[in-house]
C-alpha cells in the first residue's frame, strides 16, 4: 500500500489535535531544564546560525517557501495565534513588568523637559533627545545590567 501525502498530512494533523495533554504533560516542570540546557548551547546556537549565514541556507530557505507561502501562513496562522500570546495573562503580566521602568523613565523625563520652543528648533530637538535617552537608558538597565549611554550629539 503506498503512502499518500495528503492522507498522512491529515493523519498527522489528526493526533496531534489530539495529543494537546500529552504535549502539556511532557513540556510541564521542564522549564529549568530547558533554561540550563538554552544557556549551555548559546556557542552551539551562535555556531549554527554562522553556519546557515556562511552556506545561505536561510536564503535559500526564503527562496523555497517564497513571498506567497509566508503571506498566506502570516494571514490565517498569524492573527489568532497573535491574539492568543499577547492577551494572556501571562503575556499581559511580563508586559506590564517589562514596560514599567519605560512609562516611569518617559514620566520622569517629561518632568525636566526644557519649554517647547518653535517647531524644528534647537529646544524641541532637545526636548526629543532627553525622551530618547531617557528611554533607551531605562531599556538599556533593564535588560543588560545598567548600561547607561550620554546623549547623543545632534548634527544638522
Amino acid at each position: 500500500m503506498a503512502l499518500e501525502p495528503g492522507a498522512v498530512a491529515q493523519k498527522w494533523a489528526s493526533r496531534v489535535r489530539g495529543a494537546q495533554a500529552d504535549y502539556v504533560a511532557g513540556v510541564q516542570g521542564k522549564g529549568s531544564q530547558w533554561f540550563n540546557n538554552a544557556l549551555q548551547a548559546e556557542s552551539s546556537y551562535a555556531e549554527g546560525v554562522q553556519r546557515a549565514i556562511a552556506t545561505g541556507a536561510r536564503s535559500r530557505g526564503i527562496q523555497a517557501a517564497g513571498a506567497a507561502k509566508w503571506e498566506q501562513a502570516v494571514t490565517t496562522k498569524g492573527p489568532q495565534n497573535w491574539v492568543t500570546g499577547v492577551t494572556s495573562p501571562t503575556s499581559m503580566q511580563a508586559y506590564q513588568q517589562n514596560f514599567a521602568p519605560i512609562l516611569s523613565a518617559i514620566s520622569s523625563a517629561k518632568a525636566s523637559l526644557p519649554p517647547r520652543g518653535p517647531p524644528m528648533s534647537e529646544q524641541n530637538m532637545a526636548r526629543f533627545q532627553q525622551i530618547i535617552t531617557a528611554v533607551h537608558n531605562a531599556a538599556q538597565a533593564r535588560g543588560a545590567g545598567q548600561q547607561v549611554v550620554q546623549p547623543l550629539r545632534t548634527v544638522y
